[in-house]
């Protein structure tokens, strides 16, 4: 693996684990029951890597500047109890994958 390929991998563990979930107070509930299971999104705000519920993207302006950029969405499940090494049975994303979506995005070089 490439140092920037641990870097990205870095990325996602920190936007992973300071999510950012923002739901009405019904939802909220539902969502300590685990009756509830919205989708994230790993996204580009002004350059940093985060992870945020996807109702919680920030749009963009009338010019169209300044709104968050998705690079992936993950499931509750990828959040909660994260990604899997492979994905073989479709269950959700897997590392490779989400990490070289997240290299694609900052155009980060997969070889040395």
């Amino acid at each position: 693996m490439t140092p920037e390929y641990l870097k990205a991998q870095e990325m996602i563990q920190g936007a992973i684990a300071h999510k950012v979930i923002s739901l009405p107070t019904r939802l909220a509930k539902r969502y300590e029951r685990n009756d509830y299971n919205p989708r994230f999104a790993l996204a580009d705000r002004d350059g940093q890597l985060i992870c945020i519920w996807c109702g919680n993207k920030k749009k963009a302006n009338k010019k169209g500047k300044g709104g968050d950029v998705e690079i992936v969405r993950l499931s509750n499940r990828d959040v909660t109890e994260g990604l899997l090494v492979e994905d073989k049975n479709g269950r959700g994303n897997s590392w490779p994958e989400v990490t070289r979506a997240v290299m694609r995005h900052f155009r980060m070089r997969a070889t040395d």
